[in-house]
């Protein structure tokens, strides 16, 4: 998932641009604000988007993790797993 890309910042965004961005994006996309249930669905999936993507580049070592793993193309999981192998090989 590109969370840049999510929260609608670019990617030398500051905390504060992220933190406004992020604040914008959850009162837009409050399950609550969302009459009918299939309006509600959509808004629920975008809210737990939003939360997400601000998690991780609101905290610096998440964000330069998740930069350094874009970097190299991997998933997630195959960014832990290297993250694991570097800590038992002691590289």
């Amino acid at each position: 998932k590109d969370y840049y890309k999510i929260l609608d910042v670019k990617k030398n965004a500051t905390k504060k641009d992220i933190k406004s961005s992020y604040l914008k994006l959850v009162k837009q996309w409050h399950p609550d604000l969302h009459q009918n249930d299939k309006d509600k669905e959509k808004a629920r999936t975008k809210f737990i988007e939003v939360q997400e993507a601000y998690e991780c580049l609101h905290d610096d070592g998440m964000r330069k993790k998740y930069d350094e793993m874009r970097r190299y193309g991997m998933s997630n999981e195959q960014y832990k797993y290297q993250e694991a192998y570097q800590r038992q090989t002691g590289q």
